[in-house]
């Protein structure tokens, strides 16, 4: 038993299509992307990168905590004004009368 397969290919029309195919792939422009400058990419990581923005939020709260350590250190002043005044009729004890009295305190 003899299993050889032959291909008849033309090579002339084979040729002709790889070469179309590459003159058309040459001729596509792919427009999606950006040429950008090292120092362009190397500004875009930092600003786009999550663990510095964590970092940044992080030390904003810290300076946030410090300033509120401090000022817990200052001295507290509370102050409640409160008058009372009280008026009518009392026992005097000392000689067993009504008096008027009239008491601010």
């Amino acid at each position: 038993m003899n299993l050889s397969i032959r291909f008849n290919t033309n090579k002339g029309l084979l040729a002709v299509f790889v070469c179309s195919l590459l003159l058309l792939s040459s001729t596509f422009k792919a427009n999606a992307q950006e040429v950008i400058t090292l120092q362009k990419a190397v500004d875009r990581t930092l600003e786009r990168n999550l663990t510095i923005k964590q970092a940044k939020y992080t030390e904003a709260i810290d300076v946030e905590n410090y300033n509120q350590a401090k000022n817990n250190r200052l001295p507290n002043l509370n102050a409640n004004p409160q008058a009372t005044l009280n008026f009518g009729r009392g026992l005097d004890v000392s000689s067993y009368q009504y008096v008027n009295q009239r008491v601010f305190a």
